[in-house]
């Protein structure tokens, strides 16, 4: 079962995180389009071009670190292994070290 991934826009953030104004870190998130392109691109390069799973789908959200460091803060899928996987390829991922801080949500659907 060959896997697609839904990037809406290149990511969709959350920057619920953050202590100052919105309005300051959502300028500087849209700063990072070339981070978060670069992390899509990461993240498409380890996504298996099959599975034995079947269909189904997973989502994670991340934390993209200074550093360009990507760490999971949650993973759920349609099954424990589609789970599993996502954790994985997110795992395997990474951004550039120019990038700053940002809270991501990413799908995977697999047919």
């Amino acid at each position: 079962m060959k896997p697609s991934l839904i990037v809406l826009g290149v990511f969709m953030l959350s920057l619920s995180g953050f202590d100052s104004s919105a309005t300051e870190h959502r300028g500087a998130a849209l700063d990072q389009t070339p981070c978060f392109a670069a992390l899509a691109e990461s993240i498409r390069q380890h996504t298996p071009g099959s599975t034995r799973l079947g269909p189904g789908y997973a989502e994670a959200t991340l934390r993209l670190r200074p550093g360009g460091r990507v760490s999971i803060l949650a993973a759920s899928g349609s099954t424990p292994e589609h789970a599993a996987l996502m954790r994985w390829i997110i795992s395997s991922s990474r951004a550039p070290k120019s990038c700053g801080e940002a809270f991501i949500r990413q799908s995977l659907t697999f047919h």
